[in-house]
């Protein structure tokens, strides 16, 4: 953000040309991290930029297969003045959307970030060990369905590594025994890269019989198995601890 003009940062457009107003936004945050840095005479002590994964370098270029289980639901219309009632006006032109219509309109958002992003051991070790973007190949990757099926939790398999961790909570920690390695016709546990954690008889987590009792997200390296009620992006503060009462979902303490 510094321009190496004594104390003269750039942030938005100016830094990066034309771009979004969300990008800009962020430039600010970074900005003023920057400066504090500046003024404190911290400057070589440069935060190392994170890995951040991408299905693709734009939203256009992502492989359809990765959008095949999400009904298709049509952009709503924004109400506008009338042409005579723009007349003679500086009102603003578009009036908004009633709650009800902008709760369905948000509804649209695939959620493309990642709750785990700050909690990442995969990203981690991209990030130490300096990976590129550009030099991974990912014309094999396969595309997955995202999960969403069950009340509280969200599976990705396309974030999964096949660590195994969330099959050893909900077998030995849990002993619901709902996860297990896909396998094939025969029993045996099929070869990578189709090996990931799923459900008998091929059961979406909904279909299955899982409790919902959380081990396996609070086990998961890579935000694979996620709270699907927790809407927070790289969320860094800690949660506030209060009483409850059990929900006897059948989890462990």
């Amino acid at each position: 953000m510094h321009s190496g003009l004594e104390n003269i940062f750039s942030i938005g457009d100016f830094r990066r040309g034309p771009a979004t107003a969300i990008e800009a936004v962020a430039d600010g945050r970074i900005a003023a991290q920057s400066i504090d840095r500046f003024f404190n005479g911290d400057m070589e002590n440069i935060p190392v930029k994170p890995f951040n994964s991408q299905k693709a370098p734009k939203v256009k270029q992502v492989d359809p297969q990765q959008f095949a289980g999400i009904t298709k639901v049509m952009r709503s219309v924004m109400p506008e003045l009338s042409t005579e009632e723009r007349e003679l006006s500086f009102a603003e032109v578009e009036t908004g959307f009633m709650n009800e219509e902008a709760i369905r309109e948000a509804e649209r958002c695939l959620e493309c970030g990642c709750q785990a992003n700050t909690d990442c051991s995969l990203r981690d070790y991209a990030t130490e060990y300096k990976v590129e973007n550009k030099d991974l190949d990912l014309g094999s990757c396969q595309k997955f369905s995202v999960d969403d099926s069950s009340e509280f939790i969200v599976f990705d398999a396309n974030r999964c590594i096949s660590c195994g961790q969330c099959v050893d909570a909900c077998n030995e920690q849990a002993v619901h025994g709902a996860l297990s390695f896909m396998k094939n016709g025969d029993g045996s546990s099929a070869k990578r890269p189709e090996c990931r954690p799923g459900f008998d008889n091929g059961y979406s987590m909904g279909d299955s019989n899982c409790v919902q009792c959380g081990a396996c997200v609070q086990v998961c390296p890579t935000g694979a198995l996620v709270d699907s009620r927790d809407k927070s992006q790289g969320r860094v503060e800690m949660l506030k601890p209060v009483d409850t009462i059990c929900t006897y979902c059948g989890g462990w303490l």
